[in-house]
């Protein structure tokens, strides 16, 4: 209760401060204009009529019955409606964290801690208030995530499980193309057992059977609305529908990943990192395209956004301990099960985004984005959990104190940092 209380607070002081309300969100515009076509033609779009009216349509249909706008005076109250509708969408992504939290037999205040950690972090908080499809896909997706450990970690099956994974994966699917990301993940990990030379357990092979009955159900969509308008299945303009020979082309795949998997020590980058923001606009060296490392670790702190205020120290000194955060909770790896499973999950989760983005046709910055991959802060709350408990030589005080300092002292510059932002749009 004190986490929701403590998220609702932070959200709406956020939204009530920003001079413009496409501030801080991501393709604002094309994605109003989507449930305006719904709201104001009663129809639903073709994939190329705006620049985001290739997006599976469940997001917009629930938007366009939160106080419909049938002129422009009703606008603003109905962008303000959709914005507390994501607040709420990650008021339940907090609690259904929570419920993974509990798993872990640790002290409550490192839960607490490990919770209040997570939703001060920009990148998350941004998530969730804006218009876009990427609050209620990120939903559903940490709810997949979540349900489908749940099943696996159950010592009776039952139907109602496997129905709402159902219910939810399709709608995850309905809602936004990167759902496919995170249901190959679960499915890989459903397929552990063949490291072993054995078939999946019956719990994990009823979880991949669910999700190709989701992906059974989302033919329909793809065929009668996508194909048959655009010609494509999965309508992307920077989409490439390959044949088998290409996707199986090993050494095409090898040379795009030694394109984008850069370090700042793998070669010279003359301004790459004299500022923290990713500028993903820009095409000179004062930013970090091409080098998805650090694109996709800036972005999952701080987001796409340039910031004016507040001082760069501080901005600074959140990635660094997110940074640190992160080295730490991988480090503790070994701790347990869950340990293991979190952090193959974040690292099969990064491959499969790696994987899609080399079918692109044009590869553009903000596809390394990491708001792609939010559903991680799941595995990542374990991880930070798991090592704030953590002892070494019997002793807490060394390991996990340094972390119940970092992740205070990240919670008290994320919340300055949320409370004083100010800068550019998405650029």
């Amino acid at each position: 209760m004190i986490i929701l209380v403590a998220w609702l607070l932070l959200a709406l002081a956020r939204i009530n401060s920003l001079p413009e309300e496409d501030m801080f969100s991501n393709d604002f515009y094309p994605h109003l204009q989507y449930t305006q076509i719904i709201s104001l033609e009663d129809r639903l779009p073709s994939p190329y009529e705006g620049n985001e009216t290739y997006q599976p349509p469940l997001y917009y249909l629930i938007n366009s019955l939160v106080l419909p706008h049938p002129n422009e005076l009703d606008k603003s109250s109905h962008i303000l409606s959709v914005k507390g509708l994501s607040i709420l969408y990650g008021a339940i992504s907090i609690f259904l964290i929570w419920l993974m939290l509990i798993k872990i037999e640790v002290p409550p205040i490192y839960k607490l801690l490990t919770l209040l950690f997570v939703i001060t972090t920009p990148s998350f908080l941004f998530t969730f208030f804006t218009y876009t499809n990427d609050a209620l896909a990120s939903l559903l997706l940490i709810a997949i995530v979540s349900i489908s450990y749940g099943i696996s970690c159950s010592n009776k099956l039952t139907k109602k499980p496997f129905l709402l994974l159902l219910a939810v994966s399709t709608a995850a699917i309905y809602t936004k193309y990167n759902s496919f990301w995170c249901i190959a993940v679960i499915s890989l990990i459903c397929c552990r057992n063949f490291l072993l030379l054995k078939l999946p357990s019956s719990k994990d092979f009823s979880i991949i059977i669910v999700f190709i009955l989701s992906v059974v159900l989302f033919i329909p969509w793809a065929y009668f609305h996508n194909y048959i308008h655009s010609g494509k299945y999965l309508p992307f303009a920077h989409y490439q529908e390959s044949n088998i020979r290409r996707n199986l082309d090993i050494s095409k795949r090898i040379k795009f990943l030694r394109s984008i998997l850069n370090t700042p020590f793998s070669k010279e980058v003359s301004n790459k990192w004299n500022s923290p923001f990713v500028f993903p606009a820009k095409h000179d060296d004062d930013n970090k395209r091409g080098d998805y490392l650090s694109y996709s670790f800036i972005t999952s702190v701080i987001a796409e956004y340039e910031y004016a205020r507040p001082a760069l120290f501080v901005i600074w000194t959140i990635i660094w301990i997110h940074l640190l955060m992160c080295l730490l909770g991988i480090s503790i790896i070994f701790q347990n099960r869950l340990s293991i499973l979190s952090v193959c999950f974040i690292v099969l989760s990064h491959l499969v985004q790696l994987l899609s983005l080399s079918n692109n046709i044009e590869i553009h910055s903000y596809h390394m984005a990491y708001r792609f991959l939010i559903w991680n802060v799941l595995p990542w709350s374990v991880l930070y959990t798991t090592a704030a408990s953590f002892k070494i030589f019997n002793s807490n005080f060394i390991y996990s104190r340094l972390v119940l300092v970092l992740m205070s002292t990240g919670i008290a510059f994320q919340v300055y940092f949320l409370m004083t932002a100010v800068g550019n749009k998405y650029l």
